[in-house]
Order: C-alpha cells, then structure tokens, then sequence
C-alpha cells in the first residue's frame, strides 16, 4: 500500500504526537538503604550456675500454640472478605454495591466477577458460543460533549434514547452502527491523556495496519477536499491489492476512523470505486 502525507498532519497531530509521555525507569531501579535499627541496651541474661540454663531466654512456641494463631488469622481475613463479597450461587463471589439512594439502586450495573481468568478451553468448545448478531461500539472520552459533536456533525451519527446510568454517556446511531459514548472519569483523566498521546503516535506511524473502524463512501474526493479545506490532519492510503482508496482521520480521543473508497464483495479481491 502506498501512503501518502497530508501536510496539516504536519502542524496539529504531529505537533501533539512529539509530547509524548517518556517514564523514566530511575525509580524503578532506584537503590534504597534501610535506617539502621536502633540499638537497645537488653538486659543480659543471667546464667544459672547449676543448670547453666538461660532464665530469660524466651521459649519457643509450641505446634499448638502456632496452629491457634493461623486458626485466628484465617477467620479474621474471612470476616474482612465477607464485608466486601458475599458468596453466590456456585462459589463465584459478587461484589456488594452499596447504592447511594433508590435511583441509584436501579440505574447501578450489578457487576459479577469470576474467579476464574484462564483462557477458554478450545478443545473442549465444540460449538462457537450461541450470540445472534453484533451489536455495537463503547468508547470511553475524555470530552463527552466534544465526542458527541464530532461524531454527530462530522459522521452524521443520531442519537438515540439512553438509560440513567449513573456515568454520563450518550447513545449514537447511524450509518450502520451504534456507538456508545461513556465519559471518563476524573481520577482516570490524566491517565488517559497520556494513552491519547502514545496512541496518536502510534496510529500515525502504522497506519493502515492498526486498530480502527471503516465506513465507505462514493465521494471520496469531495471528502479529502473538505479536509484540506478544514486543516484537518487525515492519511491518504492506495491499496493496489484490492483497489481501495483510504482516507483515515481521527475522534478526539485518536480513535482511528477510515473512509473507503470501495471495499471487495464476500469472495472477492479486487473492487472498483463508483466514481
């Protein structure tokens, strides 16, 4: 595939992509030296001359003596697990959501967590799981209300009634998809900002081979002349292989999107743009 560079990528997303987080892994590495224990002026213990025995020497516990403590460390880490899950049906735990008020008793997901993190077992998955059709996208955002207009204005995405979750979000739909929009939380923001740099980056030195969704489109030109016009940094990507001409841009969390120019039928490699 040959890629061409738009020259707007040079000033907005570039200039972005340069302030890239760089950890530094000094803390990592870093030596540290304990503080020297104080000394304490311990009473000598005195010998009995006949029995040449320690009097204050302390003695050792005993195997029942120890067996009673580990009795009483297990109940107490029980009792501190129970105050956080209570055990379902089946052993798996369930974690308790203490609800603020009524509505939020309703509108809080319920969340079940497994104890078990092994992957599926393929050989004993004689059938693919029985799921009917895909349904859609969620995207957490940094800006909900930015999100809501780029995809809005720029896809032409309507949107769509939405539950009260107690996190803000928006519901769009159109073009054949559903996007999900969930708002990212404040303690996650700055977290996020720094993937948003490492992943705008990335995209722009990998593109077409990363992760994105496409739409197509027979007016691909008036597209990349509206782009032009606007400043807005975009990819320019031939694929002989198949015929296509991509156009990637990104959302303002850099969510790779791509606009195609054509994309191959069921069976096929090769396809023609209409225009």
């Amino acid at each position: 595939a040959s890629l061409e560079v738009d020259r707007s990528c040079s000033s907005p997303c570039l200039t972005e992509a340069s302030h890239v987080l760089h950890v530094s892994y000094q803390a990592r590495h870093q030596t540290y030296q304990m503080a020297p224990t104080s000394t304490r002026t311990m009473k000598k213990p005195s010998r009995d001359s006949k029995l040449g025995i320690r009097k204050n020497k302390r003695a050792p516990r005993s195997s029942p003596e120890i067996a009673r403590r580990s009795v009483r460390l297990k109940r107490s880490t029980t009792a501190k697990k129970s105050q956080t899950f209570s055990t379902a049906s089946g052993g798996s735990p369930r974690r308790k959501i203490k609800p603020e008020s009524a509505s939020d008793a309703e509108s809080t997901p319920r969340i079940h967590l497994s104890r078990r993190t092994g992957p599926l077992n393929l050989a004993k998955l004689s059938d693919p799981l029985p799921i009917s059709v895909y349904h859609h996208i969620n995207r957490e955002v940094l800006n909900l209300k930015e999100s809501k207009t780029f995809y809005s204005c720029v896809l032409g995405l309507k949107e769509i009634p939405r539950p009260t979750f107690p996190r803000p979000g928006v519901w769009l739909q159109g073009r054949g998809l559903n996007l999900h929009l969930t708002q990212t939380l404040k303690k996650d923001a700055k977290t996020r900002e720094e993937l948003l740099q490492r992943r705008k980056e990335h995209f722009l030195s990998r593109i077409p081979n990363v992760d994105h969704f496409a739409f197509l489109s027979d007016h691909l030109d008036e597209i990349e002349a509206i782009l032009v016009e606007q400043s807005v940094c975009f990819r320019k990507v031939t694929v002989p292989l198949t015929g296509a001409v991509q156009l990637f841009i990104f959302d303002p969390d850099c969510n790779l999107i791509e606009i195609s120019s054509c994309q191959p039928e069921a069976g096929q490699l090769k396809c023609t743009p209409k225009h």
